[in-house]
């Protein structure tokens, strides 16, 4: 019901962080020094880190304080943590979580992408895989981390890691990815996590050359016998936000008998109704119109014809008969 604010010297918290009589005490020291990067909460972070008779708990915090610190005194406490050798799997999994937070350190990616592999245990491997999805140190660097996120995207990934590596593609972006992503959220594949591998598909679908087939694809989906792929194709379809796809959004949210699905097509159309990018909705706006008036233009001349051959009929005579005689008169 109420949070504890610690309004302490500075020094006293770095030696209760470092010499506390119980965990709690040091883990609430350690949680309230660091606000900002001064070096001696840096290097009273760095000591807790590498205790390696601390309980873990506290040396996690301490790598995610030196996460946010962001300065290259925390940068390489941080990577001479992780150099370390440390044992602790929840603790390294910190350290690797504290370097994905230095997104154009070409260091903190390289060490990243160093423990995104299946050989890593499961929290680590995790950890590193959803790091990748934040770090933009340079071309070479993020296009590893894509292969990587795509490898871990694929069974037999384990399942967290697998989750991990559809959130860092959607993240990431990467035109590149869209066949692969497709592939995986084919419902012939039979994959119990294909709802994300749909809800990647419509946000890498946004680009001009393959919006209209994605939207085509998400389309087809929201009629999918499996439920959790219909709401994840709806969801798509709110991450696509291309306007033409209201019309199936509302149709959806009006006659589908889950609760789920209807919030899903609600919260899909809000999405749709209010893109992260106008410039994006008035283009696709603007296709819906004019697929809207070359529709009207095409009922207009089927209205036209229809009221010749009506007038036609009423006259006993054919439109060509009903040509002849105009020219006759002329």
């Amino acid at each position: 019901m109420k949070t504890l604010a610690v309004n302490v010297p500075q020094a006293m918290l770095a030696e209760q962080a470092r010499r506390g009589p119980t965990a709690a005490s040091r883990l609430l020291a350690v949680e309230t020094i660091g606000k900002e990067p001064r070096t001696a909460d840096i290097k009273t972070c760095d000591q807790v880190l590498t205790d390696e008779s601390e309980f873990w708990a506290v040396r996690q915090s301490a790598a995610r304080r030196l996460g946010r610190m962001q300065s290259d005194e925390a940068l390489q406490a941080l990577l001479n943590a992780e150099r370390s050798g440390i044992t602790n799997q929840r603790v390294l999994s910190a350290v690797i979580e504290g370097l994905g937070t230095f997104v154009v350190s070409q260091e903190a990616h390289g060490t990243v992408l160093k423990h995104a592999d299946r050989q890593q245990p499961l929290s680590v491997e995790t950890a590193a895989i959803r790091a990748l999805g934040q770090m933009r140190a340079s071309p070479e660097l993020i296009a590893r981390g894509q292969k990587a996120a795509l490898e871990a995207a694929r069974k037999p990934s384990r399942r967290a890691v697998r989750y991990a590596a559809f959130a860092s593609l959607r993240a990431l972006e990467d035109p590149n990815a869209y066949s692969a992503v497709l592939e995986l959220a084919q419902p012939a594949r039979d994959d119990e996590l294909r709802g994300q591998a749909v809800s990647v598909l419509g946000r890498l679908g946004r680009r001009e050359e393959v919006r209209e087939q994605t939207r085509t694809i998400l389309t087809a989906w929201l009629y999918d016998p499996d439920r959790a792929a219909q709401i994840a194709a709806i969801g798509a379809l709110g991450e696509l936000g291309d306007p033409r796809s209201l019309a199936d959004l509302e149709r959806m949210r009006g006659s589908a008998r889950g609760e789920d699905v209807r919030k899903a097509a609600e919260s899909a159309l809000d999405a749709v109704k209010r893109p992260e990018d106008p410039k994006r909705a008035d283009g696709g706006l603007i296709d819906r119109l004019d697929t809207l008036e070359k529709q009207n233009q095409e009922m207009e001349k089927k209205f036209k014809a229809l009221t010749d051959r009506l007038d036609a009929t009423s006259k006993g005579r054919s439109p060509a008969k009903k040509t002849g005689a105009k020219n006759e008169k002329k």
